[in-house]
């Protein structure tokens, strides 16, 4: 982790990584934090880049990004909050911009052969009630296959559809087996094709939801009512996740509703690791 102290009430930058990440810090100052990060064979330069406020105080920023550009030699990428834009089809609302005010700034993207990220392939975190949008950056993705130990969720019981497609199974396909093993190993079986077919997952839930308050916020004709009704429903699906983890977790003496999710969720990894063998 690196982090550069505010100054005052404003500014502040901090880099977080993993521990199976090579990061080493080239340079840092109040607008820059200037890494090398090194991943199994992977390797390349990272800037954190956070630009001055104040237009009058960006050349500072653009001149170091000049004189690093001179001698970089790889893949490079740039995490940024420039404060700044390349013409007015990219600013909403207030006096349109002189088109000289953004000669600079599309001079330093051709010194240093940056490649703006359009639209269709960028990818944010809602804005949760705020005017930044966090950006997600995708470098590289594995998916791991994983079969997971059957347990059951009794949340589902709130869903009639679940509780009659249970029952149907039970009584129509399962009558003519005596052993009740099988019976109970087939019932899971189904039970599982049921949360596949549904999707029932809190955490997916909460990105939707969130996902449909973030544009009900910025769309100013959108009734108060709707949004009230999403942020119970976001409510609703934060107390689910909080006992899906109580669950997995096997604690049963903290009682769901004061969200303890994050301590649910460490429970379970704790176990894990205690009942790994290695």
């Amino acid at each position: 982790m690196k982090i550069v102290s505010p100054q005052g009430l404003s500014g502040g930058l901090v880099v977080l990584w993993k521990d199976y990440v090579l990061v080493s810090c080239i340079s840092v100052d109040v607008r820059l934090v200037d890494l090398h990060v090194e991943y199994k064979s992977f390797q390349f330069y990272l800037s954190c880049v956070y630009g001055n406020p104040m237009p009058s105080l960006r050349h500072c920023l653009w001149e170091k990004l000049q004189r690093i550009a001179t001698s970089r030699q790889g893949a490079w990428m740039m995490c940024e909050d420039f404060n700044e834009i390349v013409s007015n089809a990219e600013k909403w609302g207030g006096r349109l911009r002189a088109q000289s005010s953004f000669r600079d700034f599309k001079q330093i993207m051709n010194i240093c052969d940056m490649k703006d990220i359009q639209h269709k392939e960028t990818e944010f975190l809602d804005m949760a009630e705020s005017d930044h949008r966090p950006m997600i950056v995708t470098i590289a993705y594995e998916e791991r296959r994983r079969r997971y130990q059957f347990r059951y969720d009794k949340r589902l019981t709130d869903h009639d559809d679940f509780v009659n497609t249970v029952k149907h199974h039970w009584v129509n396909c399962l009558s003519h087996i005596d052993d009740l093993s099988t019976k109970l190993g087939l019932s899971r079986k189904e039970m599982s094709k049921w949360k596949r077919r549904n999707r029932f997952n809190a955490a997916e839930e909460i990105q939707i939801i969130r996902s449909k308050l973030d544009k009900a916020l910025r769309d100013h004709q959108v009734l108060n009512t709707e949004i009230k009704k999403l942020r119970s429903d976001l409510n609703r699906a934060y107390y689910n996740e909080e006992v899906y983890w109580n669950l997995k977790s096997r604690t049963h003496w903290l009682q769901a509703g004061d969200r303890n999710t994050a301590y649910f969720h460490g429970a379970t990894k704790a176990r894990r690791r205690k009942t790994c063998i290695k």
